[in-house]
């Protein structure tokens, strides 16, 4: 499994921010749960930042590009950052 960690840094003081992450969340959810290709555990509690856990590396790619897509509907994509981590580092 993989993580993707989506980071929000002016969500903390501004919940505009996280109201627009939390939809980015349900975007996500929506497009790949049922799927099963990935998961959002904190897509309701995230408050400034947001962990996608792709359950297959295969799906890495179509998982990255749809999360761009969606960052940048919900205006987010210039203050986001993106990153991977082990999964370990997740539970951490």
């Amino acid at each position: 499994m993989k993580v993707i960690l989506v980071k929000v840094p002016a969500a903390a003081s501004d919940y505009s921010l996280v109201s627009l992450l939390r939809d980015v969340g349900e975007d996500m959810y929506g497009k790949f749960h049922f799927d099963g290709i990935a998961e959002v555990p904190d897509m309701d509690s995230a408050i400034n930042e947001l962990h996608i856990h792709v359950l297959a590396t295969r799906h890495l790619g179509v998982v990255n590009s749809y999360l761009k897509k969606s960052l940048r509907r919900h205006a987010l994509s210039e203050c986001a950052q993106i990153s991977r981590l082990d999964h370990a580092d997740s539970l951490a």
